[in-house]
């Protein structure tokens, strides 16, 4: 079942058709632009993030990796929407995801 997920007030979650969800995330603790703020994440205003930490995790709870790595790093907007593309592309049980490089620079 396809649905959209909040997480810890600080990301979201996407569960794709096919069973793989991607993870979203840009808070403390995430690698991203805030890994190490000590802000307040319940203030609205504040939730926002240049880059986010990107996963995704499949129908057995195992994580898929994407070029070799389980979780993404400081990740660009768009970087995370190839990333959401690619995933809804797959088959149910994939264990591991491979982007082009040259689509999957950084945007500066």
């Amino acid at each position: 079942m396809s649905k959209f997920k909040i997480s810890h007030g600080k990301g979201f979650g996407i569960t794709l058709y096919n069973g793989l969800t991607v993870s979203v995330q840009f808070g403390r603790g995430n690698y991203c632009e805030h890994h190490n703020d000590m802000h307040n994440w319940d203030v609205p205003e504040k939730g926002e993030s240049f880059d986010a930490e990107t996963a995704i995790i499949n129908e057995s709870n195992d994580f898929v990796r994407v070029n070799g790595e389980v979780v993404q790093g400081w990740q660009s907007p768009d970087q995370v929407a190839m990333l959401i593309s690619a995933a809804a592309r797959q088959k149910s049980g994939v264990k591991f995801i491979t982007i082009r490089k040259e689509k999957y620079r950084r945007h500066e």
